[in-house]
């Protein structure tokens, strides 16, 4: 078993933690060593190190070259979605760093660390719906908007879906593997 207040291992039949002195009673929760969402800290992993990078490329991309192509065009169009863009980036950012340091925590079998990535994929979600309805506004409000025919309205709003159905799925998923009701 491990102490509830420190982390560290304490061996059966101790009455106190020998790292924190904290005592052990009948009262106290313990954390087993079993108890840790492999699959969590394996899928959670495994997007941490694949976002980052594509995020750190997006955000370079945006500060230092200009667009071409496509990417050009709906930028010219819609000026807004750039600076969704870039937001969206360094949110995605900051919310896979604290992801990957709460996927450490559960590793090490700190007691907050479920709680921290749990806490990160609900912020993330609202993240993802706030961003959606910034990208959606910006490109709906925006005069070009009207002047583009039907099937290529309906291309934009498909690829915003997309991806919304895309975060969602990656974040929620997350959140799944590491549930509350079965790791604590």
């Amino acid at each position: 078993m491990y102490c509830v207040n420190c982390g560290q291992k304490i061996e059966e039949g101790k009455k106190f933690c020998g790292a924190c002195g904290k005592s052990i009673d009948a009262q106290t929760q313990v954390i087993v060593a079993d108890k840790r969402p492999i699959a969590g800290i394996a899928v959670a992993t495994i997007i941490g190190i694949i976002d980052i990078p594509c995020n750190i490329v997006v955000i370079f991309k945006s500060l230092y070259y200009n667009p071409m192509g496509v990417e050009a065009i709906l930028y010219q169009a819609f000026p807004a979605l750039q600076s969704i863009t870039f937001l969206s980036s360094s949110i995605g950012i900051a919310g896979v760093s604290i992801l990957l340091i709460g996927v450490l925590l559960v590793f090490l079998r700190h007691p907050n660390g479920n709680k921290t990535v749990r806490i990160t994929c609900y912020c993330m979600l609202l993240a993802i719906i706030g961003m959606f309805i910034a990208s959606y506004f910006a490109i709906v409000e925006s005069t070009a908007w009207s002047t583009l025919d039907s099937s290529t309205q309906g291309g934009l709003i498909g690829g915003l879906v997309g991806g919304l159905i895309g975060g969602i799925f990656e974040w929620s998923l997350i959140l799944f593997l590491f549930r509350k009701r079965r790791w604590g």
